[in-house]
């Protein structure tokens, strides 16, 4: 370890004697080279030093590892939005289904208190576009980017790495993360879902048994709302023949648990599609931590505007504000709410006026039933979906 004590600064080297390359010791924590000021001199052009010999410095001031984030955004044939985190990396393993709880906690404490790295350069490729965006103080990046050619609609690939003049402080790998690029014209349906206790268990009207659910529990230990998944699936599928993103997943969740969210769904077989969660940051645009309605109405009215000829199926729970801000979304975009459909957690009845317009489930199979009345699932997947236990834990 080359150390510089008046900048501060460390970097990894090995030690080249006679010929042969050394590693400073693991058992002699002492065995460093030191440059200490003006007492000693190091020449960077041929990394030379006396009187040990020749040092060869490896990523000079590239010692920092950290992760690229790539979330799934949605976008049209205009412009899509690319939006990501840039965050030290602290290389966590893959959850387990036989994590202990305390390996859960560990791993779920460091993702809430992530270190972000702020000034960055990210380089973004999309279709053979590039752009440059700059990390803030929370480590996030976004970039709109238009005049991409033409490119098929459904789920895209876009590449981030870490721009050339970031890689001198910094090495990361670089990341492809996806785009969901539907025509802005479009007019068949899309769904968009709430992600808390209307995907996955989560218990958020008891606040003990969320904090647990949060800390103590990992994207496969999770449990999952039954029926869910291939009831998305197949209005996905149904809609235009295909599962091409047609998904919006909008939650109150903070992006610093985007990775297990994503692993949550991809594991449970859910449909892909852009990911909305909230920013709990210091800087301008970040969200509030208690303004729930305002921040998922910003959401969603986003997705209806880009779209402004698509219909939506909203999926949400009673447990917070879905059946109100789902109400007030059907208001002000009338006719492109083809259904409403509220899992019941907190045990009301439909007869209660929050309710009112909506469609209160107490289980999957009661929305499957609905939307089989309205004409969106055949006989046959009917039957299919309804072999499903029709309760909310599996």
């Amino acid at each position: 370890m080359i150390e510089n004590n008046k900048a501060g600064i460390n970097f990894p080297i090995t030690i080249e004697n006679n010929g042969k390359i050394e590693q400073p010791s693991k058992k002699n924590e002492d065995n460093q080279v030191k440059v200490a000021n003006s007492k000693d001199s190091i020449k960077f052009s041929n990394a030379s030093l006396s009187p040990l010999g020749k040092v060869k410095i490896q990523d000079f001031f590239s010692e920092k590892k950290v992760k690229i984030d790539v979330y799934t955004t949605y976008g049209t044939e205009k412009t899509v939005n690319v939006k990501g985190r840039v965050l030290e990396d602290e290389n966590n393993q893959p959850a387990k289904t036989y994590d202990s709880k305390l390996t859960n906690l560990i791993r779920n404490l460091r993702a809430l208190e992530s270190d972000e790295i702020s000034d960055v350069f990210v380089e973004i490729e999309f279709n053979g576009k590039k752009v440059k965006a700059k990390t803030d103080s929370d480590g996030f990046f976004s970039a709109k980017i238009s005049d991409f050619g033409e490119v098929q609609s459904g789920l895209n690939k876009v590449r981030v790495s870490l721009a050339p003049e970031s890689k001198i402080k910094y090495f990361a790998e670089p990341v492809t993360g996806k785009i969901s690029l539907q025509p802005e014209k479009d007019r068949s349906y899309g769904i968009i879902s709430d992600i808390d206790d209307t995907v996955q268990k989560m218990e958020v009207p008891n606040k003990v048994k969320l904090v647990e659910n949060i800390l103590l529990n990992n994207e496969r230990t999770t449990k999952v709302i039954p029926g869910v998944s291939k009831l998305y699936n197949l209005l996905d599928k149904k809609n235009d023949g295909r599962i091409d993103g047609d998904l919006y997943y909008v939650s109150g969740s903070p992006y610093n648990l985007e990775n297990r969210i994503h692993s949550f769904l991809q594991q449970n077989n859910f449909p892909e599609g852009s990911i909305d969660l909230k920013n709990f940051g210091i800087t301008a645009g970040s969200d509030s931590l208690f303004a729930e309605e305002s921040y998922k109405l910003g959401k969603i009215r986003s997705i209806f505007n880009t779209y402004p000829e698509k219909k939506f199926f909203l999926f949400g729970d009673s447990g917070e504000k879905d059946p109100e801000i789902y109400r007030q979304v059907s208001q002000e975009f009338p006719g492109r709410v083809l259904g409403i459909y509220i899992n019941n957690v907190t045990g009301e009845t439909k007869e209660a006026k929050r309710f009112a317009g909506t469609v209160l489930t107490n289980g999957t199979n009661d929305a499957v039933i609905d939307l089989h009345k309205k004409g969106f699932i055949d006989s046959v997947d009917l039957e299919i979906l309804k072999e499903e236990k029709n309760d909310n834990v599996k």
